[in-house]
């Protein structure tokens, strides 16, 4: 890419595709009816089989430009690939099983222009899948985010644009399936990702069989846990083999918790409190709102422990709308 171009180039959308034939039309329809207009298109086709390259050559539009390998390498050496060949000041993800609304890139281009201290930006998504359509809206204050962050993913990566200097620790393959987690958690402490306040994205959500037979494939679990503990270090927290597994199932599920279970995962979230006002590493404020409200949620899935936890919302109940600040919105 010749410097000229990269001056010119605001934006680079990258996607990588492999067999997406049945979704791959509209994603790119999704792209090119963008109102803002100067971006460049890359498209990583990663070794595949179907007709996704006979619909990508339906289209003449010359922002397109398509890199492709005889095999399928996976989806992190195809993320990285299109880094690599990246010339925009600003970087923007599109699944080939997503959707842009109108307006998105306009949005978060004006939003990054005038907020410097922001690296990454997503937006409120809406969530599709074979039985209904729903939204997800995640906090959107960036010392909010920074402290979820440091439990769990609050971004879906066909949301986020960010700046292109942040290609310095690309993705990494061993995280494959959760290397955007990865990659974001290199930000923790930091209060340097947001969300823009508007649903901009359509996410397609895997079927629960799909997903069982990802997390078997990708080792989902030992990944997740791996990048709790890097998170949980930060703090000087470290989790033994039972008590990160429970903590893990407690921030990604409903299960009914007993009162063993549920104290561990009580005390935990009280040792994260406690280390964090020594250590300072999160704002005090939004990490305890978020305390707050994995404690409510505790309430929910452990009846042994609802009292306790209730009665102490109902002797200060200003501590429930400190909880609400941290909550996650499903419409």
């Amino acid at each position: 890419m010749d410097s000229e171009l990269r001056q010119q180039v605001d934006i680079s959308v990258l996607m990588p595709v492999y067999n997406a034939e049945r979704t791959l039309l509209p994603a790119m329809w999704s792209v090119l009816n963008q109102s803002y207009e100067n971006f460049e298109f890359l498209i990583y086709l990663d070794g595949a089989t179907d007709n996704s390259e006979r619909i990508i050559n339906q289209f003449s539009d010359p922002r397109i430009k398509v890199f492709s390998s005889t095999e399928n390498k996976g989806i992190v050496f195809a993320r990285n690939e299109l880094i690599k060949h990246a010339a925009g000041g600003y970087l923007a993800w599109l699944d080939a099983d997503d959707i842009w609304l109108p307006g998105k890139l306009a949005a978060q281009k004006e939003y990054l222009d005038v907020h410097p201290e922001i690296k990454i930006l997503a937006t409120y998504v809406q969530v599709r899948n074979h039985q209904q359509i729903s939204e997800v809206r995640w906090p959107v204050k960036p010392a909010i985010l920074d402290a979820w962050l440091f439990f769990r993913n609050p971004l879906v990566q066909s949301s986020i644009m960010f700046r292109s200097n942040l290609k310095g620790p690309t993705y990494e393959q061993k995280f494959e399936y959760l290397e955007d987690y990865k990659f974001y958690s290199n930000l923790l402490g930091k209060k340097s990702i947001a969300i823009y306040p508007q649903v901009l994205c359509s996410y397609y959500e895997d079927t629960e069989k799909q997903r069982i037979d990802k997390y078997i494939k990708y080792d989902f679990v030992g990944k997740l846990e791996q990048i709790m503990r890097t998170n949980f270090s930060i703090l000087g927290i470290q989790t033994g083999k039972n008590e990160i597994a429970l903590v893990r199932e407690f921030l990604r599920g409903k299960a009914i918790l007993k009162e063993e279970s549920a104290t561990i995962v009580y005390h935990f979230l009280h040792k994260v409190e406690s280390q964090n006002r020594k250590l300072k590493v999160f704002e005090t404020s939004s990490l305890k709102s978020i305390i707050l409200w994995q404690k409510l949620r505790l309430a929910k899935v452990s009846p042994d422990l609802r009292l306790k936890i209730l009665g102490g919302f109902l002797a200060k109940p200003w501590l429930f709308m400190a909880a609400k600040k941290a909550r996650v919105l499903y419409k």
